[in-house]
């Protein structure tokens, strides 16, 4: 195609391809969060520029009808705090698009180089979603996905500011230092994997004795088993509510246990009333998060409950965390 062709088409598509990629993000987003995946960073995408695309074309002609047959006309890249996450979402994707191409990067190293490592699926809606009127334009349209780890990100960032993608690319005196750096990544991905092991190995084999001190892990078991499950959110801040249980003097589990189960009734009831705040003003609230969980009947999370029955318990004694802008009747997410 000329560059003038690929500019018609470009104002043809552009806005329909700008569309699919927010559609896109936001439903990936939403499988993520169903699928309780933690991103290392926030959902990066963009719609492919057309000097980016004339670009391209300079170097190797492309054998494209249209702008739409290229692979990354949209692109999205998923980057993952952890290595068994990749895996996670690679079958996401698969259990929920419709998968055109597939690529894993390493495939193309040998095991003695380094280089750019990063999985490539290019993926299309399922045949569904085009029945819906307002998605009967994203027919023809497909999107890259890229998935990654933040270690091989890191990789992939600095090689490319430094050209340096691959080991022929590198001067031969910083050969060495170069696959320190690409060893030392790799180390990182692998000893994560490790410390995950050994956490669940620990949370499995770990008892609720009151004479053991606190941890983070222990306070999930206490909330488990001492509180109602509906309070439960995703995402607690459990190490805030251990430095101020510390602060109070609270360092064991029998400790945390008796002041819990003595504050726990008002607890509840400081939940329910709030519960029936926030729907009796259901028009004028402004908290979308909170409605939502006061529409299931719950206000406080598990957090929540622990600490407001714990001060309850303790009373005008009780010592709080002054985290900055943090709701004292809420998780304490940041």
């Amino acid at each position: 195609m000329t560059d003038e062709e690929l500019k018609e088409q470009h104002s043809i598509y552009g806005s329909v391809a700008e569309l699919f990629r927010r559609v896109m993000v936001e439903q990936i987003d939403v499988i993520l969060s169903e699928n309780k995946l933690s991103l290392g960073v926030p959902i990066e995408s963009r719609v492919k520029t057309l000097s980016s695309i004339i670009n391209k074309d300079n170097r190797k002609p492309l054998k494209i009808e249209s702008i739409v047959d290229l692979d990354d006309y949209v692109g999205i890249r998923l980057i993952m705090l952890f290595k068994r996450d990749v895996e996670k979402v690679i079958s996401c994707l698969k259990e929920h698009f419709i998968i055109l191409k597939q690529e894993n990067k390493l495939d193309e190293l040998d095991e003695d180089r380094f280089g750019y490592q990063s999985h490539h699926y290019v993926i299309q809606p399922p045949e569904e979603w085009l029945r819906v009127p307002s998605f009967s334009d994203f027919k023809n349209m497909k999107v890259e996905v890229q998935i990654r780890t933040l270690s091989q990100h890191i990789w992939a960032a600095a090689s490319h500011k430094l050209q340096y993608k691959k080991e022929q690319s590198v001067p031969l005196p910083l050969r060495r230092a170069i696959n320190r750096v690409s060893a030392l990544l790799e180390v990182v991905d692998f000893e994560f994997e490790r410390v995950l092991s050994e956490r669940e190995g620990y949370v499995e084999t770990s008892r609720l004795d009151r004479g053991t001190m606190l941890d983070v892990e222990l306070l999930k078991m206490i909330a488990a088993s001492e509180l109602p499950p509906d309070n439960k959110s995703d995402d607690e801040n459990y190490d805030d509510l251990l430095s101020e249980l510390i602060k109070n003097k609270i360092i064991t589990v029998g400790e945390c246990i008796d002041a819990l189960k003595s504050g726990l009734p008002s607890a509840i009831d400081e939940d329910k009333a709030m519960v029936r705040r926030i729907i009796s003003n259901e028009d004028d609230y402004d908290d979308e998060s909170e409605l939502k969980r006061a529409r299931l009947g719950v206000f406080f999370t598990h957090v929540g409950l622990i600490r407001t029955a714990i001060a309850n318990s303790m009373g005008a004694s009780y010592i709080r965390n002054q985290t900055e802008g943090m709701d004292v009747y809420d998780d304490s997410e940041e």
